[in-house]
């Protein structure tokens, strides 16, 4: 079933495919993050009955503070680490069985070495990630950014990948919110358009412009078309950085764009969006957020992938809130959605 304008409302799930948004994104990533603690770091005898904030880690190891940021929630979900009061410590279980002075020390086998024949260029990668911030992938097949910019192949083949897993969460965001007072939206950096058709069709009074760049427009475009939304949704070409909104918008609403960026750039794009917004105009920060704990490992898988391919990663929830209100946001709120997404919402 293709969908299109008169379905959207008639969608519901049987199941949860939050499983398969974590395949999506991952290949062991989680798994192997535990070998290069192991063997390169040392971390875990280094650790041993010490608690640590994330800063003292960080200068204890000589991590990167974007990797900790990303690594530091896996640990715990896996159940290798744990935290209070903001300080993090072994398990009973990572003393048992990742300490090498314990009779049930488990390191070796972990470190087995057939298991670098196959990923020897993953595990590098990771090594150099928390050391340097610096992704080999990255410096050897170009930056996910600038693929999406110049290879209109892959920007097709993604924006199609992102519009299958959109469908789900569009489906659940849309009824998170209420936009029937506001009139005009503009859905920056909104790949295949499948969050504005969700939220056009509950909310059809609203105007909405998707802004895009030239590699991706031409996709969004057809989609838009193929499922009737061309009477309420406009595609434009622009680069968000420096697109002028004029004022335009009352509603900016940003879906799975953040997380692409490092804080400064993020920072730089609230920024922006605060000047261009009318009083009372909100900003939708649609996204997964972390939390320090208790994140769905679906949500870690495509944090490390995030870490591997771009600039960003998922940032803590607390951390876009204290952007926000420092850029000069109010009456900010968040709202959970599923598989650790949630949409965060600000207003001028």
């Amino acid at each position: 079933m293709k969908l299109n304008k008169k379905n959207i409302l008639n969608l519901k799930y049987k199941n949860n495919p939050d499983i398969l948004l974590g395949i999506g994104c991952a290949t062991h990533y989680t798994d192997m993050f535990l070998k290069v603690l192991i063997k390169d770091f040392n971390f875990f005898n280094k650790f041993k009955n010490q608690k640590l904030t994330k800063q003292e880690i960080i200068k204890k190891f000589k991590f990167k503070e974007r990797a900790t940021n990303v690594f530091l929630p896996i640990l715990i979900q896996k159940g290798f680490l744990d935290i209070k009061n903001k300080k993090y410590y072994l398990t009973n279980f990572s003393k048992e069985f990742l300490l090498s002075s314990s009779k049930k020390y488990f390191g070796n086998y972990i470190l087995h070495g057939t298991t670098f024949i196959l990923e020897n260029k993953l595990y590098n990668n990771i090594k150099s990630i928390l050391k340097y911030d610096k992704s080999i992938y990255a410096t050897e097949n170009g930056n996910w950014i600038k693929n999406m910019q110049k290879n209109p192949n892959f920007a097709k083949s993604f924006t199609i990948a992102l519009d299958e897993r959109g469908i789900f969460l569009a489906n659940t965001l849309v009824k998170k919110i209420d936009l029937s007072n506001y009139n005009k939206m503009v859905d920056i950096g909104g790949s295949s358009g499948i969050y504005s058709c969700f939220i056009s069709t509950y909310f059809p009074n609203l105007t909405i412009d998707i802004l895009e760049i030239p590699s991706v427009v031409s996709e969004t475009k057809k989609l838009i078309k193929q499922r009737g939304f061309t009477k309420n949704i406009n595609v434009i070409t622009g680069n968000m950085f420096n697109y002028n909104y004029n004022n335009n918008y009352d509603v900016h609403f940003y879906s799975n764009v953040l997380h692409d960026w490092n804080l400064k750039d993020v920072k730089k794009l609230l920024k922006k969006t605060y000047k261009s917004l009318p009083k009372n105009g909100i900003i939708i920060i649609h996204d997964g957020h972390k939390t320090i704990k208790n994140n769905p490992l679906s949500l870690l898988e495509n944090d490390i992938s995030l870490l591997m391919t771009t600039a960003g990663r998922y940032y803590y929830d607390f951390e876009i809130f204290n952007l926000l209100k420092e850029i000069g946001f109010k009456n900010i709120i968040q709202k959970k959605i599923t598989s650790g997404r949630s949409l965060i919402i600000g207003k001028k």
